[in-house]
């Protein structure tokens, strides 16, 4: 398991990616295959995250 930032480090702001403590909520379990996949994409609801997974999920099966 890695940790997965919902905001990508990238959004945040400087102050935030140069050592800023990471509050709850913040960052999720995730696998690290989920987490390569996510990427730095900024999908904050759990549904658009979800769906987005499972989408790329089904087109690496084709």
């Amino acid at each position: 398991m890695t940790k997965d930032h919902i905001v990508p480090l990238s959004i945040m702001s400087s102050r935030r990616r140069k050592g800023g403590e990471h509050r709850s909520g913040e960052v999720v379990d995730a696998c690290s295959t989920c987490n390569a996949i996510l990427g730095n994409r900024y999908l904050l609801s759990k549904a658009k995250r979800s769906m987005y997974l499972v989408d790329q999920y089904a087109n690496r099966l084709l």
